[in-house]
């Protein structure tokens, strides 16, 4: 009997699936934003198994990879979040910002439009 609940217990850790992870939902709020605000999101990882990569993208590109003028900052607060900042919104930062996260099992994303009034 102890080996084969030995044996059981063997076989379910060895067919343990990963935890894809989970986007807690965020919003850059209801209303547009005016010219020259500040904006901050956080994309935040309540489930899934470790590693985690935390990407930003806005418009499909990966914000890490635009033009500095942009002046979006990114900035990772432990391995299950990561925030977005622009100081100073104008009409080159409206758009739909997707947080991406990546682990074993699967890619998760999570996106929010922002709009910003002339």
């Amino acid at each position: 009997m102890a080996l084969y609940l030995l044996s059981e217990r063997l076989i379910l850790s060895l067919l343990k699936l990963p935890v894809p992870p989970k986007i807690a939902p965020f919003t850059f709020g209801d209303e547009p934003l005016n010219y020259g605000d500040s904006a901050l999101i956080y994309c935040s990882i309540t489930s899934g198994d470790f590693p985690i990569k935390i990407q930003w993208y806005l418009n499909e590109v990966a914000v890490d990879q635009l033009d500095p003028f942009y002046n979006i900052n990114q900035a990772d607060f432990g391995k299950k979040a990561k925030a977005l900042s622009i100081d100073g919104v104008n009409e080159r930062h409206v758009g739909n910002y997707t947080c991406r996260a990546t682990n074993q099992a699967e890619v998760t994303t999570f996106s929010a439009v922002l709009n910003v009034n002339g």
